[in-house]
C-alpha cells in the first residue's frame, strides 16, 4: 500500500518528535528528491506564503523545526543563500524564510515564535552576516516579533547600513510591546537632524503613541518635518496632541487642517463621537481660504458624528451657500450620508431657493428618486439654464414617465444645452413604460415633438420602432421623413432593405436613398439583398431604375452587376444609360474591369466616358492586390491600349507600377525612351523596382539599370543609383 507522504528525515536519521522544539510533519510525496531531501518548487513556496496564516496550512507547517533537526543549522543554511545573486535561488531561500515566519506566527505556536524570533535577532545583529540576509532576518521580525527580540534590536536602529536602520525601524512600528515603543522614542530623541527624525515620527505616528507627543511637538516648527509631525500627531489624537494641532493651525492652516481632520476620524474609529463631532465642527467654522479640502471632510464627518437634524442642516446649509464648488458639492454629499435618501429631500430642496446656480446644481446631483417631482419643476421653470440642464440630466438618471413632458418640451424648445441634457437623457431612461410614451408621442401630432421621439427611440436602439418609422419614413413632412430615415440606419437590417428600396424607387427621397445604402453598406447577406433588388428592378419603369444604381454599386456582386451592365449596354433611355455609367465607374470589385474596358475600347464611346472607363480600371488595377497578378497585368494592358490620350496612358503607367511581375516591368521599359511618357516611365519603374525587391532582386536590378541607362534627368538617375547599390 502506497504511503501519502514520507516522514521528514535530516542527515539520514529518523528525528523523534518532541513538543518543545520539534513537529515533524508529513509531506506529500512528490516534495520529495531521489535521496528523501525535500525539493520543493518556487509554485509550491508562493502557495504554502498565501496560505500560510490560514489554520490548514498551520497543519502541514514544514518549516517549524522539521525541515532541519537544529533550527540553527537551517536558519544558518539559508543564509549564503539569501546572500547570493538575485535568482530563483535567493528568492526560493526568502520564501522559505518568510514561510518559516508565517507558521511559526500562528495561533498556538507561541514557543515557536519567540525560538524563532530570538534566533533572527541574533542573526540580525551579527555583522559578519551579509547585509542582505539580515535585511531578510529584520524583516521577518516585522510578523513574529515581540518584546522579547525589542531590546537585541535595539542598536540596528543606528547601524551603519542605511536599509537595515529602516528595515528595524518598521519591525518595531509593527511590534505591540510597550518596550518597542520606548526604543523608538529613545531614537528619536538622539537623532541630530530632521532627516535623521522623519522616520521615528512616522513610526510613533502609526503606532498613536500617546507618550510621543512631546517629543514629536518641537518638529511641528521644521519646515522638513512638519507635515511628517502633524500627520503623526493626527493619528495620536489625544487631548494634547490635538491642542498642540490647533496652534500649529493658525500658522500653517493648510498642514494642521489635513492633520485635523485625521484626528478627526481616529476619534471617530475609537467611538468618540462627541470629541470628532466638536473637531469637525470648530475645523468648519474656523476653516480658511486654504483649507478647502480639510473642511470639505470636516462636513464629511460632522455628517457621520452629529444625530441632530436641525443642527447639521445648518452645517449643510452654510457648505452650499459657500463660493466654494467643492464645499458646495460636499455638503450635499454630507446630507445624503446623514439622512439618506429620502431624509435628503427635504433638507436640500427646502435651501435650493436661497442658493448659487453651482450649490443648486449640487444638490440635484444626489437628489433621488423621491425627489422627481422637484427636478422636474427645476427642469422647467428655474432662471438658470445650467440649472435646468443639471435637472435634465438627473431626470435620465432616475426619472419615470412623468418626466417625459418636461424632457420632450427641452429637447425640442430648449437651449443647446438643455437639448443635448434632455436628448441624453430620454435615450437613458429606463423607467417602465417610457418606450410606450415615446413611440405614441412618435406617431401624428406635432412635428417637433414627434421628431424628438423619433430620435428618442433610435438613440434607445428600441428594434420595435422599426415598423413604425418605415411608415413615417414615407411620411410628405420632410423632417419627419428625414427623422425617420435617420433612424433606421440605426435600427434597421437586412430586413429593411426591400422596402427602403420600394420606397426609393417610389418617391426618389435622398434621405431614403442615404438610409438604404448604408443599410446595404452594412448588409448581413449582401447577395440576398441583391438578388431582391435585381428581381424588383425588372417590373420597374426605366425612368425610375437610376435611383437604386448606386445601391448596387454599394452591394456589388454578379447580380448587382448584371443590372448595371444591363442597362448600359441595352437600355434606350440616355439618363437611364448615363447613370449606369456612373454606377458602374465607381465599382468597388475587380470584376467591373472587363465591362470598363469594352466601353473604353468602343469607339462609339464618348471620350468622356473612355477617359472614366480607363481612370476606374487603374483605380481598381491598383487596389485589387488579392486577384492574380496576370489577371491585374492584363487589365492594365487593355487599358493602355484602349486609351486615347496621353494623360490616361501615364495614369495607366502607374497601374502597371503596382502590378509585381517581370511582365509589368518589360511594359515599362518600353516607355522610357518614349516620348512624352520618360519621366512618368521612370517613376513607375523605380517603384515597381522597389517593389520586386522583395520578390524576384534580378528583375528589380535590371529595371533600375535601365531607368539610369536611360539618362531621363539627374533625380531619377540618382533614386536609380541608390537602389543598385543595395546588390
Amino acid at each position: 500500500m502506497k504511503m501519502p507522504g514520507r516522514l521528514i528525515q535530516s542527515g539520514g536519521m529518523r528525528r523523534t518528535p518532541n513538543a518543545a522544539r520539534l513537529r515533524c510533519r508529513v509531506l506529500p510525496r512528490e516534495a520529495f528528491g531521489v535521496r528523501g531531501i525535500p525539493v520543493l518548487s518556487f509554485s509550491f513556496f508562493r502557495r504554502l506564503n498565501k496560505q500560510a496564516i490560514s489554520g490548514a496550512t498551520a497543519a502541514i507547517s514544514i518549516f517549524s523545526f522539521a525541515a532541519r533537526a537544529d533550527l540553527n543549522q537551517t536558519v544558518g543554511d539559508l543564509v549564503p543563500r539569501l546572500a547570493g545573486q538575485p535568482g530563483e535561488e535567493r528568492y526560493a531561500a526568502r520564501m522559505e524564510l518568510q514561510a518559516m515566519a508565517a507558521s511559526a506566527s500562528r495561533p498556538g505556536a507561541d514557543e515557536e515564535r519567540r525560538t524563532l524570533a530570538t534566533l533572527l535577532a541574533t542573526k540580525a545583529i551579527d555583522t559578519s552576516v551579509p547585509q542582505p540576509a539580515r535585511v531578510w532576518f529584520v524583516r521577518q521580525l516585522e510578523l513574529i516579533g515581540d518584546g522579547s527580540s525589542v531590546t537585541e534590536l535595539g542598536p540596528l536602529l543606528f547601524d551603519k547600513d542605511v536599509e537595515i536602520r529602516d528595515c528595524e525601524r518598521r519591525a518595531l512600528e509593527r511590534n505591540s510591546s510597550p518596550a518597542a515603543a520606548s526604543v523608538l522614542r529613545g531614537a528619536l530623541q538622539k537623532c541630530s537632524t530632521s532627516q535623521e527624525a522623519i522616520g521615528f515620527i512616522s513610526s510613533l505616528g502609526q503606532r498613536a503613541d500617546a507618550d510621543a507627543v512631546e517629543l514629536i511637538a518641537p518638529y511641528l516648527k521644521q519646515k522638513e518635518t512638519a507635515s511628517i509631525a502633524a500627520s503623526a500627531l493626527g493619528k495620536i489624537a489625544n487631548d494634547k496632541a490635538v491642542e498642540l494641532l490647533w496652534h500649529t493651525y493658525d500658522d500653517s492652516s493648510a498642514v494642521a487642517a489635513d492633520a485635523l481632520v485625521l484626528a478627526g476620524d481616529q476619534l471617530l474609529a475609537r467611538g468618540e463621537r462627541d470629541k470628532a463631532a466638536g473637531l469637525y465642527e470648530l475645523l468648519f467654522r474656523e476653516g480658511k481660504e486654504n483649507t478647502v479640502e480639510a473642511r470639505c471632510a470636516a462636513i464629511m464627518g460632522v455628517a457621520q458624528t452629529d444625530p441632530k437634524v436641525a443642527r447639521l442642516s445648518m452645517f449643510i446649509e452654510s457648505g452650499l451657500r459657500d463660493p466654494h464648488p467643492r464645499l458646495q458639492a460636499a455638503a450635499a454629499s454630507a446630507a445624503l450620508i446623514a439622512f439618506g435618501e429620502e431624509g435628503a429631500k427635504p433638507v436640500l430642496c427646502s435651501m435650493l431657493p436661497n442658493v448659487s446656480e453651482s450649490a443648486k446644481i449640487c444638490a440635484i446631483r444626489v437628489l433621488g428618486a423621491s425627489a422627481e417631482k422637484e427636478i422636474i419643476a427645476m427642469a422647467e421653470s428655474d432662471s438658470e439654464p445650467a440649472v435646468r440642464a443639471a435637472a435634465l440630466e438627473k431626470l435620465g438618471q432616475i426619472g419615470s414617465r412623468s418626466s417625459l413632458h418636461a424632457l420632450g418640451k427641452a429637447a425640442a424648445d430648449g437651449s443647446a444645452e438643455e437639448r443635448k441634457a434632455a436628448t441624453a437623457a430620454l435615450a437613458r431612461i429606463s423607467a417602465p413604460g417610457v418606450a410606450k410614451d415615446l413611440a405614441n408621442l412618435a406617431s401624428p401630432g406635432e412635428t417637433k415633438y414627434r421628431i424628438v421621439a423619433i430620435n428618442a427611440l433610435a438613440s434607445r436602439n428600441d428594434k420595435s420602432a422599426v415598423p413604425a418609422m418605415l411608415k413615417y419614413a414615407a411620411e410628405p413632412e420632410p423632417s419627419i421623413h428625414r427623422a425617420a430615415c435617420s433612424a433606421l440606419t440605426s435600427l434597421g437590417s437586412d430586413t429593411e432593405i426591400e422596402p427602403l428600396a420600394h420606397l426609393v424607387l417610389e418617391t426618389g427621397d435622398s434621405d431614403a436613398q442615404t438610409a438604404l445604402q448604408h443599410l446595404a453598406a452594412h448588409a448581413a447577406d449582401k447577395h440576398a439583398a441583391a438578388v431582391k433588388i435585381a428581381t424588383m428592378m425588372r417590373s420597374v419603369p426605366p425612368p425610375s431604375q437610376p435611383r437604386l444604381f448606386e445601391t448596387f454599386t454599394v452591394l456589388g456582386g454578379p447580380e448587382s452587376l448584371a443590372v448595371i451592365t444591363s442597362a448600359i449596354f441595352a437600355s434606350q433611355q440616355p439618363d437611364t444609360k448615363e447613370a449606369a455609367f456612373r454606377a458602374l465607374a465607381n465599382w468597388l470589385e475587380f470584376s467591373a474591369t472587363a465591362p470598363l474596358l469594352a466601353l473604353a475600347a468602343d469607339t462609339n464611346t464618348s471620350r468622356t466616358h473612355n477617359v472614366l472607363a480607363i481612370q476606374a480600371v487603374v483605380r481598381l488595377v491598383k487596389a485589387s492586390e488579392r486577384e492574380p497578378v496576370s489577371a491585374r497585368l492584363n487589365a492594365a494592358t487593355a487599358a493602355m491600349n484602349a486609351s486615347r490620350r496621353d494623360e490616361e496612358k501615364k495614369l495607366v503607367l502607374s497601374a502597371y507600377a503596382s502590378v509585381p511581375s517581370l511582365q509589368a516591368a518589360e511594359s515599362l521599359k518600353q516607355f522610357l525612351t518614349k516620348s512624352p511618357f520618360q519621366t512618368d516611365a521612370g517613376l513607375a519603374s523605380l517603384n515597381l523596382a522597389q517593389t520586386l525587391l522583395t520578390s524576384d532582386k534580378s528583375a528589380a536590378f535590371d529595371l533600375a539599370r535601365a531607368v539610369r541607362d536611360a539618362n531621363i534627368s539627374p533625380d531619377l538617375s540618382r533614386r536609380a543609383e541608390e537602389l543598385l547599390k543595395k546588390q
